[in-house]
């Protein structure tokens, strides 16, 4: 796949130096436009544990949800406050939120919580 070289990205909507909709860029496929990262997304969750609001993109993306049939949110293999900043995102009825956990010991005890 050939690397795209964005201008705007994610990082830039939950930094808050643009509005959504600037970062959302169109495919070559009908009905399918992407909101990409760059390596500068990595400084974002220091930015967002600072910031301690885990609703940021959910502010954002409750700007365009209406425009998209869809939104899917992919997220780093481990826990962070862009990984709960995205699950916080998921809060309507008919919201799903995947999550993978690898099969082995560890993985499988994370599934079990207590209370």
């Amino acid at each position: 796949m050939p690397k795209v070289d964005l201008k705007k990205d994610i990082h830039d909507v939950l930094e808050d130096r643009i509005p959504i909709w600037e970062a959302i860029q169109p495919t070559k496929y009908d009905n399918l436009s992407i909101l990409g990262s760059t390596s500068a997304l990595s400084g974002t969750d220091t930015v967002l544990k600072g910031n301690l609001n885990p609703f940021k993109l959910r502010d954002a993306l409750v700007s365009v949800d209406k425009e998209f049939d869809f939104i899917l949110i992919d997220n780093q293999a481990f826990e962070n406050a862009l990984t709960i900043s995205s699950i916080s995102a998921c809060y309507r009825p008919n919201d799903v939120v995947l999550i993978p956990v690898k099969i082995d010991s560890g993985g499988i005890e994370g599934l079990y919580t207590t209370g």
